[in-house]
Order: C-alpha cells, then sequence, then structure tokens
C-alpha cells in the first residue's frame, strides 16, 4: 500500500480553483476544516497564510502520495533544506469538527509588509481588511 500524507489548501488548490488539477488524484478529505493562521491576500491571484494561533484559515484537507507531494513542492515554491523558498512546509494541526489531524500546510516565507488580511479567512470570500 502506498503512503499518504495529509495536505491542507487553503487558495488556488481547492475545489473550483485554477491549480485544483494538482490534485486530481489525491483522496479527498474533507472542505469542513480549518488551521490556525492568518490568510493574506498576495497581490498575484494567490493568497499566503501566515503563522498566528488567534486567527483561523478554512480550507480543505487532502491525503496526496509522494509524488502529488512533490508537485505540490514545485507548485508552491518549496525545497526541502533550502533556505529562500518562496512557502514553507510545515506540519500543523488541521480541525476537521471535534477531530485533530496532522497534515503539511504552506506558510508564507517572507513577510513582507504592505500585505492585506483576508478577514475571513477564507479565500472563496475575499472580503479583505489591512493588516
Amino acid at each position: 500500500m502506498e503512503r499518504t500524507i495529509n495536505v491542507f489548501v487553503y487558495g488556488t488548490l481547492r475545489k473550483g480553483e485554477r491549480n485544483h488539477h494538482f490534485l486530481k488524484d489525491a483522496v479527498f478529505v474533507s472542505e469542513d476544516c480549518w488551521t490556525d493562521g492568518i490568510m493574506i491576500d498576495t497581490g498575484k491571484g494567490y493568497p499566503a497564510l501566515l503563522p498566528t494561533d488567534t486567527k483561523k484559515v478554512v480550507g480543505e484537507l487532502y491525503k496526496v502520495n509522494l509524488l502529488e507531494l512533490t508537485k505540490l513542492d514545485y507548485l508552491e515554491g518549496y525545497v526541502e533544506g533550502k533556505s529562500n523558498n518562496l512557502y514553507e512546509r510545515i506540519t500543523q494541526t488541521i480541525y476537521i469538527n471535534s477531530e485533530e489531524i496532522k497534515g503539511f500546510v504552506y506558510i508564507m516565507n517572507d513577510n513582507r509588509n504592505g500585505k492585506v488580511a483576508i478577514s475571513s479567512g477564507n479565500w472563496k470570500n475575499r472580503a479583505s481588511n489591512s493588516l
């Protein structure tokens, strides 16, 4: 049996978004889940997550194999061991109803100023407020 890895997605990888095709063969787990963080609009057509334990980011959970994870790493500009990745891949708690699951989450590595927070924490509901 092939090993699968939990991955939480919150932006363009979600259902109906432009990069969802990267998950076409992944196992869908839930679209009713969240993790800790602040979602920001990068102004480049995709969001980023910044770590915090005071806000929630809404997304979807998938089980992916190692090949799918490699493709996601490429999309997110992540190379293991590299110090200047666009995003870092970290393990974080994902909440589904009352269940807690560990999974990978891509967080923004660059903490530039002037970003716009998506107050809803949901990329599909992009009402934004300044950070």
